[in-house]
């Protein structure tokens, strides 16, 4: 009988991983910062997109079941780096193996509503008419 060999650490293909980067922060190109560094790290399968009015000061990553846990620790050491807050939670997602919702960076503030500027009407002065004073007899 033949010896089993015995399990080294099995390679994994960073790009069979689908994950999904939505940006929570409404600050433009968050999400393309973060797919941007997960492709430094070697993934490319990567959506991107928005999440919509709600603001996230907090990072979240969604883990699903069958997900490494090399890429896991991984994927949090750089998001630790990365962001204020990380939040991990592991659950049946069937879309995606991954899914981040970027929150704030270090350093970063949610932006503030700032209303937008009522163009202010110019009033043009009505010429006043001339009273011409005419003498009463």
């Amino acid at each position: 009988k033949e010896p089993t060999p015995t399990p080294t650490s099995a390679s994994i293909n960073k790009n069979d991983i689908k994950i999904e980067v939505l940006n929570g922060t409404g600050i433009a190109k968050a999400a393309a910062f973060l797919h941007e560094e997960l492709n430094k790290l070697g993934y490319s399968n990567i959506e991107v997109g928005n999440v919509g009015v709600e603001k996230f000061t907090e990072t979240e990553i969604n883990y699903s079941r069958s997900v490494d846990g090399r890429v896991r620790d991984e994927i949090n050491e750089k998001l630790e780096e990365l962001y204020q807050d990380v939040s991990v939670k592991e659950s049946t997602i069937t879309d995606y193996d991954i899914k981040i919702i970027a929150g704030l960076r270090k350093g970063q503030v949610l932006p503030t509503e700032t209303p937008t500027p009522t163009p202010t009407k110019l009033i043009s002065p009505t010429p006043t008419a001339t009273q011409s004073a005419t003498p009463t007899p």
